[in-house]
């Protein structure tokens, strides 16, 4: 009862705002990037807001999560369910995963990497309405740990039966130095990043090695999930275990982590191995993260299990290590052209029929071209097709740029602004990613790799 009258008054208090000051025209969310539907408006009133709020909130307590201290209210014309279908391609082509969060489909998750965001989305009578609060943290599941041999390909002996304790500790956050070490046979600048947690990153063949004292941890580059692998009755966790650990150690025990229900799987393997290099006994722990059609293995190596735990009290934790894949950027390295290209479709039916209505759609192309002279060129185009109607954009900026470390400064944006964004390179196989945000709008990223010399 409670929930729906706050509905109704986020309802009532929305339509009297449309010609107040603080009822705004915008083009898209700050605090996820996502573009918005032609005479969207952004409500900033102290009551339409904490009234969001509520209602938001009410749902994450139910679901165990914390919200943060900030919103977005939006109302999204014309009020229909072409509207939500329109906001939902634009989230997924702003790189957000969707996942259901209650009972009631008003309600999604929004994830992108390690950010995580709470979307309400309903049609009444006279409007859409949209809010986003970003997630703090998201209660975890605890795991049942089902000790078992895992198939024979993988495990050489009976695992010891025991349980590693679950402990909650924060991650540390990693603030990121300068090496001077440039190993040979590197043309970028920057090869090993001494970060000031004490961890070190650098640059092998197959992942991103990281160190502490005796743990290492390898951070391999994405493997593609193959049609294959989606349909055999092996286990992630299982097929690379496989692949990259016994090959390589004498396995004597491992116990895959068992899971109930949930929306976030883990795949996870942990056991005692000897290391053939030397002869010694060590402790490893495997866990593949899965996203987007691809899975990013993160193999820890400790010299015995409490050296691990220590470290690593949760899967969680192995898999937050990908974070210390990165590294700086100079002028020089990105002299030349970065792009970027993505789409995204949802297919319609008639709910009634069932026959096919048709297809939503969205493509977007960014490109930059930075010279050795400090100048750049900056090329976005892209076109989305929503019920028959299409639309069109494309847009193009010159200016100076300036590189340091970890940002880049360019002049000439968008209203002749100069934009700061945070960059950083990603190692993958073969290459680097050039990953750009923007400073003052978080929600604005751009995932490069180089197309030309």
């Amino acid at each position: 009862m409670f929930r729906s009258i706050v509905i109704f008054l986020l309802f009532i208090v929305s339509f009297k705002a449309v010609g107040q000051s603080n009822v705004v025209l915008v083009s898209h969310s700050e605090m996820t990037g996502i573009e918005l539907p032609a005479g969207a408006k952004q409500d900033k009133r102290f009551l339409s807001t904490a009234a969001a709020e509520t209602l938001l909130e009410m749902t994450a307590k139910e679901n165990g999560i914390k919200l943060g201290d900030k919103s977005e209210v939006f109302s999204l014309t014309p009020p229909s369910k072409q509207t939500e279908e329109l906001v939902k391609l634009a989230a997924q082509k702003a790189g957000w995963v969707m996942s259901p969060f209650s009972s009631e489909s008003t309600y999604t998750l929004l994830v992108n990497g390690d950010r995580r965001v709470l979307m309400y989305l309903q049609t009444f009578k006279k409007e859409t309405t949209l809010y986003f609060m970003p997630v703090v943290n998201v209660e975890p599941e605890t795991p049942v740990v089902v000790t078992q041999t895992v198939q024979t390909t993988v495990v050489q002996s009976q695992p010891e039966v025991k349980e590693s304790p679950i402990i909650t500790t924060p991650v540390v956050e990693t603030k990121q130095q300068q090496s001077n070490s440039i190993p040979s046979g590197n043309s970028f600048t920057f090869n090993t990043i001494n970060f000031d947690d004490g961890w070190t990153s650098t640059i092998d063949a197959d992942f991103v090695k990281v160190s502490k004292g005796n743990l290492n941890v390898q951070l391999y580059y994405s493997f593609e999930i193959t049609d294959p692998m989606r349909n055999s009755n092996v286990e992630f966790s299982d097929y690379f275990w496989s692949l990259l650990v016994v090959p390589n150690y004498s396995v004597r025990s491992a116990q895959r982590l068992v899971e109930g229900v949930t929306y976030f799987r883990t795949y996870f393997i942990e056991g005692e191995a000897i290391d053939p290099k030397t002869g010694k006994l060590c402790y490893l722990a495997l866990n593949v993260l899965v996203n987007s059609g691809v899975a990013t293995p993160v193999l820890a190596i400790a010299p015995d299990k409490n050296s691990y735990v220590q470290q690593f009290p949760e899967p969680k934790n192995l898999g937050d290590m990908t974070t210390y894949n990165k590294f700086a950027v100079s002028a020089r390295d990105i002299v030349g052209t970065w792009s970027s290209n993505s789409s995204a479709g949802v297919n319609l039916y008639n709910t009634y029929t069932g026959d096919y209505a048709g297809m939503n759609s969205a493509q977007s192309a960014d490109s930059f071209t930075f010279n050795a002279d400090g100048t750049y060129t900056s090329k976005h185009s892209g076109a989305s097709s929503v019920y028959g109607t299409s639309t069109f954009y494309s847009q193009e900026y010159k200016g100076k740029s300036t590189v340091t470390n970890w940002d880049i400064t360019m002049t000439n944006r968008f209203k002749d602004a100069t934009n700061i964004y945070f960059a950083q390179f990603e190692v993958v196989r073969g290459g680097r990613i050039l990953h750009l945000q923007d400073k003052a709008y978080s929600g604005m990223r751009y995932h490069l790799v180089r197309s030309s010399e």
